[in-house]
């Protein structure tokens, strides 16, 4: 990635700062930043995303042009032209078993729907975009014979068509909580299946699915309904996501009598409906992916244990 030369023993504050002067002096002529559009932006393109972010400070102008650079290049990233992204969850016993999702990107969405200006947006603004994907079986995964498959395994539907991917839950008497581990990783594959030459780690944590979540999200009479409770984040920050629509076990498998402080053995299908990812920390991870493809150029290419 091209980067722009800096004055040695100087912060990037101060080389911004720098560059601002000698962006508005042309000819000896202090000039409008609005009659410079096109030449700043020029000068500014090569930048990486931290780099632009250090840029911001030096004045509303500059402040405002770097947030229009880097949503254009949110935007931009977002549908993974180069990368793919993939999501393993799996109940912790499960983790050498289950298959990896592929992601299949759906678009851009705002943090609670809040609407955002596309002609003037703020820098803050940025961090309430989410890339939005659904999880899916990949297709050479769909083919694993469902003899191999555990029971509390991430399963693909029954309908062959259907690339669908569920996940079952099964708590035990007593039991308040199931866990599942969860990893999101951006990668760019190489010549063959389960070969990588970058591979960059986003998220990897462990959720927890609670008895009365469950039971508040399979009453629910609107399975497609999409607000913020049933999105159960993976890390703290809130950067990656995943909505889940709940469906109910079969009556059979289900407790028939049971009273209000009873906590009997239960069994749930989690559908996953939605994997989300802050647009901001998804542009790093391209970043970071396309410097670290540059630094594996012909060595020895990854290798993901989830796909084999």
């Amino acid at each position: 990635m091209a980067t722009c030369p800096s004055v040695e023993g100087k912060s990037n504050y101060e080389n911004a700062n720098q560059m601002a002067t000698s962006f508005y002096r042309v000819r000896g002529l202090y000039l409008d930043i609005n009659e410079n559009v096109n030449t700043l932006t020029s000068i500014l393109a090569p930048f990486s995303t931290q780099d632009l972010l250090s840029f911001a400070p030096i004045n509303r102008r500059i402040c405002s042009l770097v947030t229009r650079l880097l949503r254009q290049r949110l935007l931009k990233a977002a549908p993974l032209p180069d990368n793919k992204l993939i999501l393993e969850c799996y109940h912790p016993s499960d983790q050498l078993y289950t298959p990896y999702l592929a992601c299949r990107y759906q678009g851009i969405v705002a943090q609670d729907g809040q609407p955002i200006s596309e002609d003037t947006p703020e820098l803050s603004d940025l961090r309430a975009l989410y890339a939005s994907y659904k999880p899916v079986f990949a297709p050479e995964n769909r083919s694993i014979k469902r003899s191999r498959r555990r029971p509390t395994e991430a399963q693909p539907s029954d309908d062959v068509e259907d690339d669908t991917a569920t996940q079952d839950v099964n708590l035990d008497d007593g039991e308040m909580f199931s866990q599942l581990c969860a990893v999101t990783n951006l990668v760019k594959e190489g010549p063959r299946s389960g070969l990588f030459i970058s591979h960059v780690n986003i998220v990897d944590g462990v959720i927890r699915v609670f008895r009365k979540w469950l039971a508040k999200m399979a009453s629910r009479q609107d399975k497609s309904q999409s607000d913020s409770e049933n999105i159960l984040w993976i890390d703290t920050h809130n950067n990656v996501g995943i909505r889940f629509s709940v469906a109910p076990a079969a009556s059979e498998n289900m407790p028939l009598i049971s009273g209000p402080d009873d906590d009997p053995p239960v069994h749930y299908k989690l559908v996953y409906e939605e994997l989300l990812v802050r647009a901001s920390t998804l542009l790093l991870a391209v970043e970071q992916s396309a410097v670290q493809e540059v630094g594996n150029s012909g060595k020895t290419l990854v290798i993901h244990g989830a796909a084999m």
